[in-house]
């Protein structure tokens, strides 16, 4: 498991260094090698699908078989649609982020999202339609994407009910 850990910038098991695995000697080695990723990408529209994770320290062998499968099809699905390339991944926060990158962020989204319908509950896909430092919009997607895609509708609605019963008792108070 700690190869995954490294792999994935979780750290590493060992507190020395660099292992026989010839890991980075500490995160500074690893961030400065993700970041430059991000920089190569830069001018190209981006599409991080943020994978919940059931097991948040991506330990178990079942939880690591199904999102490198799934990364692997959303790689593939990518690659024949010509919309994009995969950039890189990473685990943060009880979440696998899998980074992928294109010309249109629309095209990347509409190719990957059908394949997204079984992530767990609390995944989502953050957008970027530009360069870096264009604003992000979240897409909720798996199985607990149609509750809360029913909720914001519930709240866009009940805004609504809500403005027309003021209304009703301002008038019922001028009468």
């Amino acid at each position: 498991m700690g190869f995954l850990k490294r792999l994935f910038g979780g750290g590493s098991d060992d507190a020395g260094g660099s292992g026989s695995a010839g890991g980075p000697s500490d995160d500074a080695e690893w961030r400065q090698s993700t970041e430059a990723t991000f920089e190569a990408h830069a001018d190209k529209h981006r599409v991080s699908a943020w994978l919940r994770l059931y097991d948040p320290a991506f330990e178990t062998t079942r939880e690591q078989l199904r999102i490198l499968s799934l990364e692997n099809r959303l790689m593939l699905a990518l690659d024949e649609a010509g919309a994009g390339e995969h950039d890189t991944n990473s685990l943060e926060r009880g979440y696998m982020g899998v980074r992928l990158v294109g010309e249109d962020a629309d095209a990347i989204v509409e190719v990957i999202l059908p394949l997204l319908g079984e992530a767990p509950e609390g995944s989502y896909l953050a957008v970027r339609r530009g360069p870096a430092g264009t604003g992000e919009d979240r897409i909720e997607v798996g199985l607990g994407a149609d509750a809360a895609d029913e909720a914001d509708e519930a709240d866009e609605t009940d805004g609504a009910d809500g403005a027309d019963e003021a209304d009703e008792a301002d008038e019922a108070d001028e009468a």
